[in-house]
């Protein structure tokens, strides 16, 4: 599933910084997301969401951006998914509850070995 993360971030994160590694840490938190109850399609909205945000994408008076550790730490995930930093929030994303988790047949982290 690690993998699968990182495509789906390569594929539809364009306007950001490209992985270089899967680390340890990174397979740590993409795990730890998993047991905590998100599905692959999480992660893949998540992703469009914030390829979506002009915010996320440096346009704040700071001009800071997002990257692939600070998308997938526990809190902020839940916070782009409940879209706290979507441009337009009337697209929000239907299937998810006031968490921003995905309110499906959750699996977590289902048959995936790791």
């Amino acid at each position: 599933p690690y993998e699968k993360v990182a495509s789906l971030y390569s594929t539809i994160c364009t306007s950001y910084s490209k992985l270089a590694k899967l680390s340890d840490a990174r397979k740590k938190a993409i795990h730890a997301r998993f047991n905590s109850g998100y599905e692959l399609d999480d992660f893949k909205r998540l992703f469009e969401m914030a390829e979506e945000s002009s915010f996320l994408k440096g346009k704040n008076d700071r001009h800071w951006h997002a990257t692939f550790d600070w998308l997938i730490k526990d809190t902020n995930m839940a916070k782009v998914l409940e879209g706290n930093y979507a441009d337009d929030k009337s697209k929000l994303s239907a299937g998810s509850n006031d968490s921003g988790i995905h309110t499906g047949n959750k699996k977590g982290w289902g048959g995936y070995l790791c």
